[in-house]
């Protein structure tokens, strides 16, 4: 317990803190108010199930929603089409994907994430609310220095201590 629990927690922080950025984003982008907390309670029961069978830790993939939000997917049943194209197109053309150079599969990736990064709110950020800004350079910079267990902590950390701290003074 030891020496998964550190792990385990970043894991779980790591996986938490994707679905909900990917929900803020395209709530966003497509001009919805989502509730964070919906984000924390649902997948609960069903990441506590996947410890009983060795399963992985899973969550939302920046680049898989974004193509599906480019794409104008509307539901979930978007992920199943894709998941069965992909499958027919790999068994289709995988000996021809053999020759595809993985720079340009990388290329598309870090497109499809960089349309997602909302620089306009990251510039609201740091222009409004010096805490915050504060919070978002200390974590960027983490990632950047520090192995990325230690830097999800510190994001975490510092955005806890922020949100306690206003809500206490708030409620003084």
């Amino acid at each position: 317990m030891r020496q998964l629990a550190p792990a385990a927690l970043a894991v779980a922080m790591l996986g938490l803190a994707e679905a909900v950025s990917i929900a803020r984003s395209v709530a966003t982008k497509s001009e919805q108010r989502i509730d964070s907390n919906t984000g924390v309670h649902r997948p609960g029961p069903v990441e506590y199930s996947r410890s009983f069978f060795s399963s992985y830790a899973a969550s939302g993939s920046f680049t898989r929603t974004g193509v599906n939000f480019s794409a104008g997917a509307k539901t979930p049943m978007a992920a199943v089409f894709a998941a069965i194209s992909l499958a027919a197109i790999l068994l289709l053309i995988a000996p021809l994907t053999a020759y595809l150079p993985i720079p340009s599969m990388a290329g598309i990736l870090l497109l499809v994430a960089y349309s997602l990064v909302d620089i306009h709110h990251i510039k609201r950020i740091i222009r409004t609310s010096r805490p915050e800004a504060v919070i978002l350079l200390t974590t960027f910079l983490a990632t950047l220095l520090v192995e990325l267990e230690f830097a999800i902590y510190v994001g975490v950390i510092l955005s806890s201590c922020y949100i306690l701290t206003a809500r206490l003074i708030h409620t003084l």
